[in-house]
């Protein structure tokens, strides 16, 4: 059944990411059947991410998938999963757990809900940083968004810095773009440093996840 699936690849967890046996997940992908819709078509041909460029999904897709030239993002889980029942999206990339954070419970619902299974894995190292506008400085925040997670797996940076409001938002990256966009000093998102590069924005600080080891 779909739980004991979830249950069975979860277990993949037991094993080092460096011994994975990646051929046999990629013949996984290449058996498995997410939707009725995608029967017959070729594997790897449209992927899907949740959010933003830079967000961390996106940097897993790349690593899995390698060749991303299909690849596309909306604004929410349920959006991938639906993208993949309409057969608009041949696989979805989702987190499912952070070794901080525990896991994405919303996520194995969706699972559940769509009838769709975990076919591959990929580890990725999460390290965020404090982004804020060109110019701004530690002294100017006031406001702090990102992903409800991010907000939770930098806690203790956040716990020094009590006068700051925190705001949850969908995702890391959609958190830097509306910094960007904005252009307040005041203002700053935790993202990755790759964020940083592609909205433009200063790292006013950096490895600020109490967890070192951090990974989703």
């Amino acid at each position: 059944t779909m739980i004991r699936e979830i249950e069975n690849r979860r277990s993949i967890r037991k094993y080092r990411s460096d011994e994975i046996d990646r051929k046999l997940i990629e013949e996984i992908i290449y058996s498995a059947t997410l939707a009725p819709s995608a029967k017959n078509r070729q594997p790897w041909k449209f992927i899907v991410y949740q959010g933003e460029e830079g967000a961390y999904s996106q940097m897993a897709m790349q690593q899995f998938f390698h060749d991303t030239t299909n690849s596309y993002h909306v604004q929410t889980w349920r959006d991938a999963m639906e993208a993949i029942a309409k057969g608009e999206a041949d696989y979805a990339v989702l987190p499912i757990e952070n070794s901080s954070a525990g896991i994405v419970s919303e996520n194995y619902d969706l699972l559940v809900e769509y009838d769709n299974c975990i076919v591959g894995e990929q580890i990725i190292p999460i390290d965020h940083c404090l982004l804020g506008t060109k110019g701004s400085k530690l002294s100017d925040i006031e406001q702090v968004y990102s992903h409800p997670q991010a907000l939770m797996q930098c806690g203790r940076y956040l716990d020094e810095h009590r006068n700051w409001e925190k705001h949850s938002f969908k995702n890391t990256a959609m958190a830097a773009k509306k910094v960007k966009e904005d252009g307040l000093l005041r203002q700053a998102a935790i993202a990755s440093r790759l964020t940083a590069d592609i909205y433009r924005l200063d790292i006013l600080d950096e490895h600020i996840q109490d967890n070192s080891n951090n990974c989703t």
